[in-house]
């Protein structure tokens, strides 16, 4: 996947996880988002986008890392350095319990409610 985006702009994400049993992770080199990607990084440069499995074996998890570029419409440079870093240890809840009291919950919504695919 590879996707032109224009810098100082946000643009809204949006994670799909269409699996039943297995949790994703979700990284972009050298951003951070909240479902919100602002893109406010050098922007003559591509980033790398990754996606993992978490609470699987090893061997699975190697085969559903998923990798994808950020590039800005005036990029100049290829991606390059490592990916960024998974958990330490693809079973440790930690990081996906802070993962998830960093999102900010909009209390002034109604309650939650069926999407399309059924769940909540």
């Amino acid at each position: 996947m590879i996707n032109i985006w224009s810098p100082g702009k946000t643009y809204r994400l949006r994670v799909s996880n269409v699996g039943i049993s297995t949790s994703l992770n979700f990284r972009i080199q050298g951003q951070t988002y909240s479902f919100l990607l602002s893109t406010d990084q050098n922007a003559s440069i591509d980033y790398y986008i990754v996606e993992s499995a978490r609470f699987v074996n090893e061997s699975v998890w190697r085969r559903v890392t998923g990798v994808g570029i950020l590039r800005y419409s005036n990029s100049k440079g290829k991606a390059s350095g490592p990916l960024p870093e998974a958990p330490q240890d693809q079973f440790d809840k930690t990081f996906s319990m802070n993962q998830a009291r960093s999102i900010r919950w909009n209390v002034s919504a109604s309650d939650a409610r069926p999407n399309p695919q059924g769940s909540f």
